[in-house]
């Protein structure tokens, strides 16, 4: 089964008084959020957020990864570096704070 961005929702019908229709069938829908069918928007907002669990960000990560995505880091100074553990070393060998 492929990952999910969040929990799948059931969706009922409603009238137009907000009350639930008390019926059968096509009356109530499931919806699916898989992380396939996220924005690239909605992972990076999801990723950088102080919320979300570690185990979701690498999860999140993977799927940019996946897609082609690179992700950079913004550094202090203002700079740009790529993603990368050697990119990082190679900026704090340069000296920059």
């Amino acid at each position: 089964m492929p990952a999910k961005f969040k929990q799948s929702e059931r969706k009922y019908a409603r009238t137009s008084f907000g009350r639930r229709i008390d019926s059968q069938g096509a009356k109530k829908q499931w919806t699916h959020y898989w992380l396939k069918g996220q924005s690239v928007e909605t992972l990076i907002d999801a990723i950088n957020s102080d919320r979300t669990k570690p185990k979701h960000k690498q999860k999140f990560r993977n799927e940019l990864a996946r897609r082609g995505v690179k992700l950079m880091w913004v550094m202090p100074d203002g700079t740009q570096i790529e993603k990368d553990r050697r990119a990082l070393a190679a900026w704090y060998e340069r000296g920059a704070k």
